[in-house]
């Protein structure tokens, strides 16, 4: 029971402590887990993200500790648009201990998060896109080992709208972004926190998982993007069951930003 996507009080939309999250992933079964708080990168290369890594990894430390023998705690981050500030990126990247990147793409511009895009004036169909497009240009020059939720704009969009797109037009972009992943034995991430909100389904869903395995994909991770103490661990069930269900058999691990499959 792993669940590789969770964040702290050292986000900028987190509260919890470190130790929080540790004891309620225990009391959920979990086995492993990453923090991965958030550091989001921007073109405008004077506007600087804050996080205070020295005391988040302070933390992280003190709670392998006190927690060593009960879930094994892994140093991650999602990096936010890596490719707006690929020096910055790689500063960031070489002076941690890190064990695990989610590479995300959550802004097309540095005023843009699709969480705040206006679903009602604009067609999904080009957002999604352009979304793609995005995404491509990180997977191509960034430096992560899992794309974070790769259909990412659709929690927002179904949630606005309520319809869900019909992926046949989106499939040779996806297929490119894939067989770019498989190139540079990188991963996707199974974000469980759709089957908490509106969407009921992770992201990707199994008809793009599956997809993934067609291509040839073999790494996976999965994580519930928690944000508050009650969604940790809360969906990783429900995203194994898709797991299975595309034809997987396992789950990576990662220690030294190194992969390890292990069978569930």
């Amino acid at each position: 029971m792993f669940d590789y996507h969770m964040h702290s009080k050292y986000s900028c939309d987190g509260r919890e402590e470190i130790t929080t999250l540790c004891l309620q992933s225990i009391r959920r079964g979990l086995t492993e887990i990453a923090i991965t708080d958030h550091y989001e990168l921007f073109l405008d290369h004077t506007r600087e993200d804050v996080l205070d890594f020295e005391n988040l990894y302070k933390d992280i430390l003190q709670a392998r500790e006190l927690y060593e023998d009960k879930v094994r705690i892994k140093f991650g981050l999602e990096l936010g648009q890596a490719h707006f500030n690929l020096p910055l990126a790689t500063q960031v990247l070489s002076k941690y201990p890190f064990d695990f990147i989610i590479g995300s793409v959550h802004n097309l511009d540095d005023n843009s998060d699709m969480a705040f895009v206006d679903y009602s004036a604009t067609p999904i169909s080009v957002l999604f896109d352009n979304y793609l497009d995005a995404l491509i240009n990180m997977v191509q020059q960034a430096d992560f080992d899992v794309v974070g939720h790769i259909t990412y704009p659709i929690r927002y969009a179904f949630a606005s709208k309520g319809v869900y797109p019909n992926w046949t037009p989106f499939k040779p972009k996806l297929e490119y972004l894939y067989k770019e992943l498989i190139k540079r034995d990188k991963g996707i991430e199974i974000n469980c926190s759709g089957f908490f909100q509106a969407l009921k389904r992770p992201m990707p869903d199994l008809e793009l998982l599956t997809f993934y395995k067609e291509c040839g994909g073999k790494i996976l991770t999965l994580g519930c993007d928690s944000h508050v103490k009650r969604h940790v661990g809360s969906t990783v069930s429900q995203g194994l069951e898709v797991i299975k269900a595309a034809g997987f058999c396992e789950l990576a691990s990662y220690s030294d930003r190194v992969p390890s499959l292990v069978k569930f």
